[in-house]
């Protein structure tokens, strides 16, 4: 009998002590509710106006810290919930959440303020993908000779920070010695300028550095040039132990197709006429050069604001580049979302086959940019150099799939909106234009908890290239926001769409660049990115989740009970499209515990004679809930014997199972 006393005492405690955390837990999500509810509303942030080409290109030189840091500097990246009951798939700790909570570092500001322009610093990594555990060499060059450093930093949120630094090469007050490397001539057939500087340091990727974006900064350190500075992004992959929940493609070959280095006055060239001397591009680039400002215009006008918001909000991605596409494509495959940003323009067909697979195996793609998978591309070198020669006539391959020319022109025609759901037709002479809501999908659930409603707009987001409904594109489909075009213009409509594939795959494409920066601004165009985000990790469009199912199995209904006995509840819980995160207990309304596991039950003592009626609520993974038919029973007044307390509806030792029956 003493055992069995001890066991209900202890039942008892552990009954209060979850019924203490679950009064923490309230508290801690009604403050989260509460600072959710603070950003959701009217933001005191005006919308950027409308700006040129060239002003975008200055706007991280100009913006700085507070274009990066200060608008989200208070939010909770875990906590944050959508509208439509959906969270992402994400725990509450995952390696993006750990790596933020690491202190930040502003010091990667200097690379939009103090570039070397006249070649006083410069250099390029060996690679421009690398995993964890691999060694990656830089390749600097110094004119006249100076000494120098390298810092290397990781994007994300921070705090605000917008990047972490994680190492310095040779060490935070040590310098290393440059001196001025040669700079061959092109070739003049191709264009082609590929260079072999000695490697000036090395550094081993440790195997705790998180899957990113990573930025290489080499700056001069003292002397006429000091601060002087030039960069180097390339990405940290993950390793193949690591959940596969979402994938950031990064456009490292669109960062080199627009790459000048060394500028035309030092007869640079890249894949386009307007940069490249004499107007002449060249058909062939490589990846072992330095950047010109232009070259990482795409990387930080649009990829990093995606990557710091996707950071901020806690979500559990890791980060591939399209060579690391063209190498495995099945990568796509491994994960439950891939996620594009900005200007993803160069693919290789096996690149595009790899989207194709994925998307057949139900994997959901978000292309958050426009003018992307545009080009096909061919790799050589082990690729470090990309080849696209732009005309079928001039490409000498003979394989007409093969032709380094647009896919909507490849024969056979492989059209980017058959894949995107859009694809570009016009880019904006100047300025952006605005997206209006569409009456007829303004009842979706992505706009759920927006603030957004047919015919409202969102101003300067459509552009600077924006992407169109073609005949290819995949019907039925569903058009959020549209521009109208511009027929004085010239300009065609654009619009920002959703469509569901055979296999079950969601792939939303937002139709436009500027997307990933003008949801810094717009609050409630930051509300509908997270709804759709949301949904393309965990699959579900609002509405489409089965609520799990619960039933309570013990006691039954009709049954009695006696106060001052311990009872043991018991449900049972299942979900047909997904797991049961927790089933709560009630007694007349009132939670008297929780299970996170199966079998589920709680421990409930009743203190007063009378009717009761017990109820269980199973909530799933994605949040949908469903309260068990109630169980009224009736708790029968004490027998007396001196208060002693008998657990009832389950087993202690030494009583051989014979607890009492209800």
């Amino acid at each position: 009998m003493a055992t069995r006393v001890i066991a209900a005492v202890g039942a008892i405690i552990l009954t209060l002590c979850v019924a203490a955390l679950v009064c923490v837990a309230a508290l801690l999500m009604s403050r989260s509710r509460a600072r959710r509810q603070g950003w959701s509303g009217a933001s005191s942030r005006e919308p950027r106006a409308a700006v040129s080409t060239a002003q975008r290109r200055r706007f991280l030189a100009t913006a700085g810290a507070a274009a990066v840091a200060a608008p989200f500097a208070d939010r909770v990246g875990p906590l944050v919930e959508d509208a439509i009951g959906v969270r992402p798939a994400l725990a509450q700790t995952n390696p993006i959440v750990t790596e933020n909570q690491q202190p930040g570092s502003t010091g990667w500001y200097k690379v939009f303020t103090n570039q070397s322009q006249l070649g006083e610093i410069e250099g390029y990594a060996s690679s421009a993908t690398i995993a964890p555990g691999q060694q990656v060499s830089f390749h600097v060059s110094t004119a006249p000779a100076a000494p120098y450093r390298i810092e290397v930093y990781r994007v994300g949120d921070y705090g605000g920070a917008g990047a972490r630094l994680m190492t310095t090469l040779p060490s935070p007050s040590g310098s290393l010695t440059g001196v001025a490397r040669a700079v061959p001539t092109p070739d003049p057939a191709t264009g082609l300028l590929a260079l072999n500087w000695p490697a000036s340091a090395t550094l081993t990727i440790p195997t705790g550095w998180v899957s990113g974006y990573y930025v290489a900064v080499f700056e001069i350190v003292s002397g006429p040039d000091a601060g002087k500075n030039n960069f180097y992004p390339f990405v940290v992959t993950a390793p193949a132990s690591r959940p596969k929940v979402g994938l950031v493609h990064a456009s490292a070959t669109t960062w080199q197709a627009y790459n000048n280095w060394p500028q035309p006055s030092r007869a640079g060239r890249s894949l386009y006429d307007y940069n490249s001397t004499a107007s002449t591009p060249a058909n062939r680039v490589s990846f072992l050069r330095p950047y010109n400002p232009v070259g990482n215009q795409n990387v930080f006008e649009w990829e990093v604001h995606l990557a710091q918001w996707l950071e901020r909000h806690g979500y559990d991605v890791a980060y591939a580049t399209d060579i690391d596409t063209h190498l495995d494509p099945s990568l796509l495959s491994q994960y439950q979302a891939v996620l594009v940003a900005g200007h993803d323009e160069y693919w290789s067909g096996t690149i595009r086959n790899g989207f194709e697979s994925a998307r057949a195996a139900g994997v959901n793609l978000g292309f958050f940019g426009a003018n992307i998978g545009y080009w096909q591309i061919r790799f050589e070198d082990s690729e470090s150099t990309m080849v696209c020669y732009k005309n079928a006539t001039t490409d000498p391959v003979a394989d007409p799939a093969q032709k380094t020319v647009l896919f909507r022109d490849l024969v056979p025609a492989r059209p980017e909106a058959s894949l995107i759901g859009v694809q570009f037709v016009d880019g904006l002479p100047a300025g952006y234009r605005d997206f209006t809501v569409q009456a007829a999908a303004a009842s979706d659930p992505w706009f759920l908890g927006t603030g957004l409603g047919a015919g409202d707009v969102i101003t300067a987001v459509a552009g600077y290239e924006y992407d169109t409904l073609v005949a290819a594109s995949p019907s039925p489909i569903t058009v959020f926001f549209a521009y109208p075009g511009s027929p004085g213009e010239g300009l065609s409509s654009g619009q920002c769409t959703r469509y569901l594939h055979s296999s079950g795959a969601i792939v939303f494409s937002t139709g436009t660049m500027e997307w990933p920066v003008k949801i810094e601004s717009d609050t409630r165009l930051e509300a509908f990115t997270v709804n759709a985000v949301n949904s393309l990790f965990s699959g579900v469009i609002g509405g489409q989740n089965a609520a799990p199912s619960v039933a309570i199995t013990s006691p039954v209904s009709g049954g009695h009970v006696t106060a001052n006995q311990a009872v043991v509840v018991s449900a049972s819980a299942s979900d047909t499209d997904g797991t049961v995160a927790r089933v709560d207990f009630e007694v007349d309304g009132t939670v008297i515990g929780t299970d996170t596991t199966a079998p589920y039950s709680a421990v409930w003592l009743p203190t007063v004679a009378g009717s009761a009626t017990l109820t269980a609520t199973a909530v799933d993974n994605l949040g949908a809930q469903t309260t068990s038919t109630p169980v009224a029973i009736t708790v029968d007044p004490p027998s007396g014997g001196g208060g002693e307390i008998t657990l009832v509806g389950a087993t202690s030792a030494g009583d051989n199972g014979s607890a009492g029956e209800l």
